[in-house]
């Protein structure tokens, strides 16, 4: 099992792969909520994976080769993490080894970005303050790792894989000197969605809370017009530090 940190060298010459991360969040997306959004919607594009991966914000979640997913048998000690860009780095521009994989090896994918501190900048939340080292800081002076984009492959859901890689991304966004891991939530305002609540449930057990809840409209006015009833939009926040 492994983890692939993208870059912009190694996204140049694996379309194929990229092209299959497409697949994997769409499908997961229309399964958690096709039902909010109207018929059709697709949750990303090739265009929008192939920036995330240019800016190191895209980490893949893979499996060696004749390796099996066998239920509650998740090898964490066996991981590797590997960050492509410090590959190209230590290897002056060739390929590392640890990037030849083929699309199908791929079953997983989150993003992390990285936002802030920026005070200057106002974020469309209201009501918003979180504590860090005992200062109550506004949303824009924190540095923030937003994860999001996270899809695991339909045949091995269920089996701890999710946890994994989300726990990564987690440890990145530490190593990387954020204050607090940030997820963002959208789920019908009018009525209960099983699987927004299950998430809502697993968010908890894995220590985020709500610290806001934010105006969708203004974060996303390219989309708002797909949605097929009001919805709410938490944020919420795991400390880091």
């Amino acid at each position: 099992m492994f983890v692939l940190v993208l870059c912009e060298e190694w996204t140049r010459s694996n379309t194929a792969v990229l092209e299959r991360v497409v697949d994997i969040i769409n499908e997961a997306y229309t399964y958690g909520e096709g039902d909010i959004f109207q018929e059709g919607f697709q949750r990303t594009t090739l265009d929008e994976i192939k920036e995330l991966a240019c800016l190191g914000s895209l980490l893949l979640l893979g499996k060696d080769e004749n390796e099996e997913c066998e239920e509650n048998i998740i090898p964490k000690q066996n991981l590797s993490v590997i960050d492509l860009k410090e590959e190209y780095r230590r290897n002056y521009g060739v390929v590392p080894t640890g990037g030849k994989v083929s699309p199908d090896a791929i079953i997983g994918c989150i993003k992390l970005v990285l936002h802030g501190p920026k005070p200057q900048e106002q974020f469309p939340v209201t009501g918003y303050t979180s504590s860090t080292s005992d200062h109550l800081l506004t949303l824009n002076q924190l540095k923030r790792g937003e994860v999001g984009m996270f899809a695991i492959c339909k045949g091995v859901r269920g089996q701890g894989l999710g946890q994994l890689l989300f726990d990564v991304a987690q440890q990145r966004a530490k190593e990387l000197g954020c204050d607090v891991c940030e997820l963002q939530l959208l789920y019908p305002k009018n009525r209960a969605h099983p699987i927004k609540d299950r998430l809502r449930k697993w968010y908890t057990r894995n220590n985020f809370s709500v610290v806001a809840r934010a105006d969708f409209e203004a974060m996303f006015p390219r989309i708002v017009g797909l949605i097929q009833e009001p919805v709410c939009f938490d944020i919420y926040h795991k400390k880091l530090k």
